[in-house]
């Protein structure tokens, strides 16, 4: 019995490694990731000076160290821009340097601009991940302006706490500690893109976001940027040629095409943090596509169920990732219903936070036909046939009618979940 264990295993594994991969290929597609990497690449294009700018404002705000922001300024476009580093740090200086002119009203601008870009990361993420923004629009916009500064301000607390300790320490100190510190130094660009990767799958998406799949996430995130930057690289060789035509200019194209790739990867990274995630949640062992009417009628009044039974139980309302990892189901499955039951006045949001699933009337005034009727029947229209396949309609749903009778969702619980 063992040796046959051992030599179905291999077998095993490069299945799995298949059914991922078809399984990622076709989420990236249905969640529309490269048209969404189109607009995020727009969307850092017009944000990124006025972003810059206000994180350079707040950096000189705690004192003078241009010879780290410059280096500081080098390495960021070295990790994130593969080619034509010189004529982007141009343009960029440039820019930053006309809008140091625009004063407070400036720079409340570009705190707009940097705040409507972290809007479109987040929308974005959110799709892909199957969860719904938050509802207290106040609060988001809190909380982008509180990264924004609060991680600026930290930055440049860092780099101004190693320039005073250089300034203290002396020159040859800080040689010799510069050569001892050449492999942190050589590794630091991965470990900086790794943690921007990690930081965002784990803190943008609106729903839970488990701390290992975000790990993974980030992981294959990295090997991917890595590779398609050198691609990239190895590609940008031999269109230089543009240069003739474009001049200078070759470089905004460029550079333009670079955010479109490197946002298509960090959205498909947080589409290997998903499938990790939700490795196991599939509805009756398959994914949502392949699920039968039957079966999503099914999951419709599992999710409903799930709603009331705990509000009957006096337990604390569930929120949608909370039902989704009880019935081990798709996110993107539970929100449609979620949604279904929402717009037919079944059930309602509660909460401090406005995110929390109850009943939206007492379980005996919620029949179970209207239930029936919310999630399977809706509204049917005679065929151009005629109405003979309409009349076949109503023959089968009245009989479900004349079963459930005038029974109640409380009725139903009371009798301890049988018909």
């Amino acid at each position: 019995m063992t040796e046959r264990m051992t030599k179905r295993e291999p077998a095993r594994a490069p299945a799995a490694a298949v059914q991922f991969f078809k399984t990622l290929f076709a989420e990236y597609q249905r969640d529309q990731c490269l048209a969404r990497a189109g607009g995020l690449a727009f969307a850092t294009l017009l944000a990124l000076v006025p972003l810059l700018a206000l994180m350079f404002s707040l950096f000189s705000a705690l004192g003078s160290f241009s010879g780290l922001l410059e280096r500081f300024e080098a390495f960021l476009l070295t990790q994130l821009v593969p080619a034509s580093q010189e004529e982007i740090m141009a343009y960029v200086q440039r820019f930053v340097r006309n809008s140091r002119a625009l004063g407070v009203a400036g720079l409340l601008f570009f705190l707009a601009t940097a705040v409507f870009l972290l809007n479109a990361v987040q929308n974005s993420f959110n799709a892909v991940w199957g969860s719904r923004p938050r509802r207290n629009s106040l609060h988001r916009l809190a909380t982008y302006a509180s990264i924004l500064i609060v991680g600026s301000f930290l930055l440049s607390i860092g780099l101004n706490l190693f320039g005073v300790a250089r300034s203290l320490v002396g020159g040859p100190a800080v040689a010799e500690l510069g050569r001892s510190l050449s492999f942190p130094t050589a590794v630091a660009p991965s470990v900086f893109i790794f943690l921007a990767l990690l930081l965002m799958i784990a803190l943008l998406p609106s729903g839970r976001v488990r701390f290992g799949s975000a790990l993974v996430g980030a992981a294959a995130g990295l090997v991917l940027w890595e590779l398609a930057r050198r691609l990239f690289f190895l590609w940008i060789t031999y269109v230089l040629r543009m240069s003739v035509m474009y001049g200078s200019l070759a470089a905004v194209p460029i550079f333009l095409i670079w955010l479109y790739v490197a946002w298509s990867v960090v959205l498909l990274a947080l589409e290997i943090a998903y499938l990790h995630q939700h490795r196991r949640s599939a509805w009756l062992g398959r994914p949502p596509r392949e699920l039968s009417p039957a079966d999503r009628l099914l999951l419709g009044l599992e999710v409903f169920l799930d709603i009331a039974g705990r509000f009957y139980r006096g337990e604390k309302a569930p929120s949608r990732e909370q039902i989704a990892q009880r019935l081990d189901a798709s996110p993107l499955e539970v929100n449609v219903y979620t949604d279904l039951l929402l717009a037919n006045g079944l059930v309602t949001f509660a909460g401090p936070s406005g995110e929390l699933l109850m009943p939206a009337r007492s379980l005996d005034g919620i029949r179970l036909q209207t239930l029936m009727a919310c999630l399977f029947r809706g509204s049917a229209r005679p065929t151009r046939r005629g109405g003979a396949a309409l009349g076949l309609y109503e023959a089968v749903t009245g009989a479900a009618d004349g079963l459930l009778a005038e029974r109640s969702v409380l009725d139903f619980i009371k009798a301890g979940y049988k018909p």
